[in-house]
């Protein structure tokens, strides 16, 4: 999908040709479905309240169709975006709903991998730590197929691992994320990111430097600029322990000139926050 190889343009322009053919055909399911890459580009890009406008579109959509699995989907990317707005409480209220609405259809293992990733990312941003591995942990099988791919439940695995302070199994799980994420450059920009963390918290910063280049290598002509500036911060980070001062400073720099080019349609606090700096709620 175009989103999720972060060419949103593309995967916009996509969207709404499908959306013009869903409505002539009058599609509910069609209609609801076509939303999803819309939502997630703005997601990405932290166009939050586009993002719930066009997920309020895709619910309504899904609930005339009657398919489980739509109302399911636009339910669990709901909660993604809310988690990225910091609305916990929400997030979670809104995943069980989704997800009880796929179980009791039967097919509820196709938002297995997603749901787990949601559970471990609230229980991460309510800072239980340990909670989010137990979920990660879940001895339960996960499926080989469904709306998620694994690579990226391994990646937060690997970035909670380093939470934990257990950078050495963050690395290895962080290079088992690489070879699953397939060509999602979402998966595999920042399953990079997350081994060049896990380097540097290994002692091992000349090797996480060639790490993050990876990931800046996999973000070249990308429209994530949410996840460039967080590859800069890093970098910034990798550069201080080298003792190359300055180059940490002009990779600080240029998050920051990134961080201060987004729209006022966009939520930055959290990368502001990465940065060290202050910003207005809402």
């Amino acid at each position: 999908m175009a989103a999720y190889r972060l060419r949103f343009s593309d995967a916009l322009t996509l969207a709404s040709s499908t959306l013009e053919h869903f409505a002539a055909g009058e599609s509910q399911w069609g209609l609801a479905m076509a939303r999803y890459p819309i939502a997630v580009s703005h997601m990405l890009r932290l166009q939050i309240d586009d993002a719930r406008a066009v997920l309020d579109e895709a619910a309504g959509h899904a609930a005339d169709s009657g398919d489980p699995l739509a109302r399911g989907l636009v339910d669990m990317i709901r909660a993604m975006t809310e988690i990225e707005a910091g609305e916990l409480d929400e997030a979670e209220r809104i995943a069980r709903r989704g997800a009880a609405v796929t179980e009791q259809a039967g097919v509820g293992w196709h938002s297995l991998v997603l749901k787990r990733w949601i559970m471990a990312e609230l229980a991460r941003r309510r800072g239980d730590v340990a909670g989010a591995l137990a979920i990660l942990e879940d001895p339960e099988p996960l499926p080989g197929s469904g709306l998620f791919p694994k690579g990226r439940l391994r990646a937060q695995h690997a970035d909670v691992l380093c939470d934990a302070g257990r950078p050495k199994e963050a690395a290895a799980m962080a290079r088992i994320a690489i070879e699953e994420a397939g060509p999602a450059v979402v998966d595999v920009a920042s399953a990079r990111r997350i081994l060049a963390r896990a380097l540097l918290e290994s002692g091992e910063p000349a090797v996480a430097l060639a790490a993050i280049e990876d990931a800046h290598a996999a973000l070249e002509g990308r429209e994530w600029d949410a996840e460039r500036v967080r590859a800069l911060a890093l970098t910034a980070r990798i550069l201080d322990e080298l003792g190359r001062h300055d180059a940490a400073g002009e990779a600080y720099d240029r998050a920051g000139a990134i961080l201060d080019a987004f729209g006022t349609d966009t939520d930055v606090r959290s990368l502001a926050a990465l940065l060290g700096r202050g910003m207005p709620a809402g």
